[in-house]
């Protein structure tokens, strides 16, 4: 059957141009029929039926989905980039209500329904933040002392180099308003998150804790390659690997 996280992307997908309403009122009706017979006909979730049918590229999918990342949940946009089924997604969403302070990607997770580098692609398209790979070259020691090497690494928080702009730090939740706002406090300038796993982020402080000098640098986290386009940008001065999601 069909959902209205699916609805609000076919909607989208009409505003855009891809799907006339009459396009959008057929793809419906198909997930309908999968949804009354999913033993031979396993949904699809609107996303991977519009690609199919060629209405749009999979690299056309993701800029809509960034374009209008505001609008989308982050459960609804996993289902559409084919990294949850919809009915993990309702699991998920069951697990929450009785999991208090659990997030909806770490129930995921924990479920193994995706892998942590999943929720960090997912996040970095609804949030419009760049994913960065974590390496101890990039810290400046004066902001580990500055915040405090245990809150880092209690809310997963890197901070890297301060610019005209303000600092960037790299995080695994770029949403949480309450860390952003004591950084923005603490460091008396404004923030500016980039995105990476937690366990990369805690690996690159334990690196600092056991060398807080810097030798030896190196990139943290377990990344496949496939996962990363080889691109540098320059933030404040230092070049630093990135994704365009």
């Amino acid at each position: 059957m069909s959902s209205p996280d699916s609805l609000k992307l076919g909607e989208l997908l009409v505003q855009e141009g891809y799907l006339s309403a009459e396009d959008l009122a057929k793809i419906l009706t198909e997930q309908n029929l999968s949804g009354a017979d999913h033993t031979q006909h396993p949904y699809k979730p609107l996303g991977q039926i519009c690609i199919e049918r060629r209405f749009l590229s999979p690299e056309e999918l993701q800029k809509v989905l960034k374009k209008h990342h505001k609008q989308i949940l982050l459960g609804e946009l996993m289902v559409n980039m084919s990294l949850i089924t919809p009915a993990q997604l309702e699991a998920a969403l069951k697990a929450q209500k009785q999991a208090l302070g659990m997030k909806l990607g770490e129930l995921l997770i924990e479920a193994k329904a995706i892998s942590e580098q999943h929720l960090v692609e997912a996040l970095s398209i609804q949030l419009d933040v760049p994913r960065v790979f974590p390496a101890l070259e990039l810290i400046e020691p004066p902001f580990i002392e500055l915040f405090g090497l245990r809150y880092l690494e209690e809310e997963q928080c890197l901070p890297m180099h301060r610019d005209a702009r303000g600092l960037t730090v790299i995080m695994a939740d770029p949403r949480n308003e309450k860390v952003l706002e004591y950084l923005s406090k603490t460091a008396v300038c404004s923030i500016i998150p980039a995105l990476a796993s937690a366990s990369s982020i805690q690996e690159v402080l334990q690196a600092y804790q056991n060398n807080p000098q810097g030798e030896d640098p190196g990139v943290a986290g377990d990344y496949p390659p496939t996962l990363y386009a080889d691109e540098q940008v320059q933030v404040g001065g230092v070049n630093i690997h990135t994704e365009n999601s």
